[in-house]
């Protein structure tokens, strides 16, 4: 959805916008009106880089863990001697965090094991940024 606000808007919003990130677009443009134009254009811009970087991302990290996967193994990730220790704790941290399904017999989270825990999980739920 894109925001086309109308002049007044562009008005309401421009103080609610900080100068310094406002300060590049005051700088190419003749009013604060088109700063504010030419600031949503960029939004929209970024926007749209988005879907393009989240597919492209989704794509390489699929084709490295294939790769991985085909010289060292199906558990690839339990190697140190192939990553930083940075890589490593991030593998860890994706560990802890994945969840078993039930076990139907015992209603038990089942154990997580190397082999148990397909790679996919590791590849498609790495940590956060912030984890």
């Amino acid at each position: 959805m894109q925001i086309q606000p109308t002049a007044e808007q562009l008005k309401l919003l421009e103080p609610l916008i900080s100068r310094p990130r406002l300060a590049p677009f005051l700088a190419v443009t003749a009013t604060p009106a088109a700063a504010m134009e030419l600031y949503l254009w960029n939004v929209r811009l970024s926007a749209a880089f988005g879907e393009v970087i989240a597919l492209a991302e989704v794509i390489l990290r699929n084709a490295m863990a294939e790769q991985l996967a085909a010289a060292y193994g199906a558990t690839w990730y339990a190697r140190p001697e192939l990553f930083d220790d940075r890589t490593m704790s991030g593998f860890k941290t994706t560990w802890r965090n994945i969840t078993m399904p039930a076990d139907p017999a015992t209603r038990k989270p089942a154990q997580k094991t190397l082999r148990a825990v397909p790679a996919g999980k590791i590849v498609a739920d790495p940590p956060s940024a912030a984890g």
